[in-house]
């Protein structure tokens, strides 16, 4: 399975996930954002993606589909994710460790997505992949708790989050669950400390 998280625009991303053995066929999605927004988002992703994806086209196309955004073209020489593996196996990149360094601009543009607000990085470390020391050579995860203020939107890594929580006097701890604000707009959220070990 491959994680992408794509910039829609008006403040949402959303996160695919794709199956490494077929990737054109219909993924998992995760929309982040403004609540309103993603309302908007999910109502068509629920209620055509079945009738509208086609395996024929790229995963790409279909979101553009099925979602009625028109998506910026990616920028040449910029590998993430899949599309990282699949530049090791052509041999235009040498490694993981190549594109974990940044030598592939990784985490610079969000795979050419980007809406000029880095949208789909985390908002406290700034980046869309989290690193795992653990596993130098693999791609981390990506943010994956947006803030639920109707303005806001941002998104963050659970670790990320949870770490920015654990350093305020006012966050309270129910059971697994951390409750806070979000560090832009003060609006309540909570991150699970399960999710967030998880993806540390």
């Amino acid at each position: 399975c491959c994680s992408r998280c794509i910039a829609l625009g008006n403040g949402c991303s959303c996160q695919i996930q794709l199956s490494a053995a077929v990737p054109t066929a219909l993924p998992g999605v995760t929309f982040h954002g403004p609540s309103s927004n993603v309302a908007a988002l999910q109502n068509l992703w629920y209620s055509c993606a079945h009738q509208i994806w086609d395996q024929q086209q790229s995963v790409r196309q279909n979101l553009e589909a099925v979602l009625q955004v028109s998506l910026p073209p990616p920028k040449p020489g910029v590998h993430k994710g899949c599309a990282a593996a699949a530049a090791i196996r052509r041999g235009t990149v040498n490694n993981m460790e190549q594109v974990a360094s940044g030598d592939t601009k990784d985490d610079e543009d969000m795979n050419g997505m980007d809406d000029g607000s880095n949208a789909g990085a985390c908002a406290v470390c700034y980046s869309v992949h989290l690193p795992n020391p653990a596993r130098p050579k693999q791609i981390g995860a990506a943010p994956s708790v947006s803030c639920p203020g109707q303005s806001c939107g941002r998104v963050y890594h659970a670790a990320c989050l949870a770490e920015w929580l654990g350093t305020l006097p006012e966050t309270r701890r129910v059971f697994d669950t951390l409750f806070g604000s979000c560090p832009f707009c003060n609006s309540p959220i909570g991150v699970s400390t399960r999710a967030a070990a998880a993806n540390a």
